[in-house]
């Protein structure tokens, strides 16, 4: 089965989000990658050119040899089959071009619009989100996840998470409830991502 990329919407490979060998960074970049859209598809992998300073901003990672690194370090984790350089006219190093390996992307996925990239989440804002996508009730629209629930699942401290869920919702991503009558949280996924996801 291949990854299934269409329109404006993208698939996360659902175990992606619990991989205890990808950090949060690695796991960002990754997704912003499989974000990109293609037309350079072979046996080999997805064919994915973009600067690695774009990568950063898109990420919420400071600098672009942070990103370098974070490259270097999917690569030799085998979702980065090749890293192919490009050189300017004036010899100097271009835009690279990476290849994503397929084979690693295929598995049970959870649907989520592109357009995510643009709310400008850090890299653990982005997992919590994807957590809370992957979890949320299609009919309904919300989820009950506790915030221990997403911290012992995402291994974020509980503390870190609440206050994610709270900037997720100051970037109007997430909306949080309180229940009168448990003490866990109801985060209903605004219209802005999730809700277009499933009418």
């Amino acid at each position: 089965i291949r990854l299934s990329l269409v329109g404006s919407e993208m698939c996360i490979r659902e175990d992606y989000i619990f991989a205890a060998d990808l950090t949060h960074n690695e796991f960002a970049v990754l997704v912003y990658l499989i974000s990109l859209h293609t037309n350079i598809h072979s046996k080999t992998g997805d064919y994915k050119r973009v600067r690695q300073t774009t990568i950063a901003h898109s990420c919420g990672i400071k600098t672009a040899q942070t990103v370098s690194r974070i490259i270097k370090s999917l690569h030799e984790k085998g979702f980065i089959s090749h890293i192919i350089k490009a050189y300017r006219p004036d010899n100097l190093i271009g835009t690279y071009t990476y290849v994503l390996n397929t084979e690693k992307l295929c598995g049970e996925y959870t649907p989520i619009k592109r357009s995510v990239f643009t709310r400008n989440l850090n890299a653990k804002q982005l997992k919590v989100y994807l957590y809370l996508l992957k979890c949320i009730d299609k009919k309904l629209r919300y989820c009950w996840n506790s915030f221990s629930d997403i911290s012992n699942a995402l291994k974020i401290k509980r503390d870190d998470v609440i206050a994610i869920v709270s900037d997720l919702a100051m970037k109007d991503v997430s909306e949080k409830r309180e229940n009168s009558d448990m003490i866990t949280g109801t985060y209903i996924l605004t219209t802005f991502i999730a809700l277009k996801q499933y009418v």
